[in-house]
């Protein structure tokens, strides 16, 4: 909760030019130094969004799937955080991919906003397995 609220505040006391992207926001295309920047940075912020939500899903998910737990019903509580982590972690997670494919196909050369290609789209290809997690076996989960 307490990193979790940190990163949120930090991203709000962003001032407006380095603000983080939107997936749909026409900056993405245009070339600038500041824009790649914000791009930059809004990789950065999901990628550490899941980070923090990540050891909480994971120890939540092994306690609800444990061995012997088919014998009884886990608290309703345990899914619930397990849902809402998940729920974090695919976010963050599509949004990257969705930015991702964003300037790719506005601007498939090397001179898009996406910058150094060798951290930037490490975040794009990273996530990309996280984000389809939903629509897998886990989506009745969620739902």
């Amino acid at each position: 909760g307490e990193l979790r609220k940190m990163l949120r505040t930090w991203a709000a006391s962003l001032p407006s030019h380095l603000s983080l992207c939107d997936p749909a926001s026409t900056m993405l295309s245009q070339h600038a130094p500041c824009n790649r920047f914000r791009v930059i940075l809004t990789l950065r912020y999901h990628n550490l969004s899941i980070l923090i939500h990540k050891p909480l899903l994971s120890a939540t998910m092994r306690r609800l799937f444990r061995a012997g737990s088919a014998e009884r019903e886990s608290p309703p509580y345990l899914k619930q955080l397990a849902v809402a982590e998940a729920h974090e972690c695919i976010s963050a997670a599509q949004l990257t991919v969705d930015i991702v494919h964003s300037i790719i196909t506005a601007d498939p050369t090397s001179k898009n906003n996406l910058g150094a290609w060798f951290f930037s789209l490490y975040y794009g290809e990273a996530l990309s397995p996280l984000s389809s997690f939903s629509c897998g076996g886990y989506e009745g989960f969620v739902h």
